[in-house]
């Protein structure tokens, strides 16, 4: 039964770290998109000169914006999924812990009064 316990707890421990792998590599790309943006406005801004910069700068702005909005909406589908992870991991705890309860109620050989008459 032991066993079982530490199968159950590396699962979960696995669906965590892959959680948080997805999430963690989700902010690496809104932050990679982020400071692309920003660095093609500034190469921009110095072709087209210190007049386009504002307008530049705020493009930047709005597609930084537009992926932090993606990057909400990302996170939100995996607030969900986790959710869901959990649910899950509490059907199979209640599951297993009524499972050990009848396993650990049934009589073993030995252990009682087994007379071969009876």
């Amino acid at each position: 039964m032991k066993e079982h316990y530490v199968q159950i707890g590396r699962a979960v421990y696995a669906a965590a770290e892959l959680a948080k792998g997805i999430i963690v590599t989700g902010c690496d790309y809104a932050i990679q998109i982020i400071l692309f943006n920003v660095a093609a406005a500034a190469a921009l801004a110095s072709v087209y000169g210190s007049a386009a910069a504002p307008a530049l700068e705020a493009l930047a702005m709005q597609r930084a914006l537009a992926a932090l909005a993606k990057y909400s909406e990302l996170l939100m589908v995996l607030e969900k999924v986790a959710t869901g992870v959990h649910a899950i991991t509490g059907a199979v705890f209640a599951t297993s812990a009524g499972l050990f309860s009848e396993v650990k109620g049934f009589p073993r050989p030995g252990s009682g009064y087994d007379h071969q008459a009876v």
